[in-house]
């Protein structure tokens, strides 16, 4: 499955939502790079702004 497919999915029109598929996507890609031998969890997940 392609995280790009995920984020298609859930869809996003802008504003909170896209932030929240924005991390959403950067999560799975370090999940999918743990499993395949890739970046894995090390890599920098950005958050969102209401989180800092």
């Amino acid at each position: 499955m392609s995280s790009g497919l995920v984020v298609h999915h859930f869809g996003s029109q802008g504003g909170p939502r896209r932030e929240v598929d924005e991390y959403v996507l950067a999560v799975f890609e370090a999940m999918r790079g743990g499993l395949t031998g890739g970046a894995g969890l090390n890599c920098s997940i950005p958050v969102p702004e209401r989180e800092r």
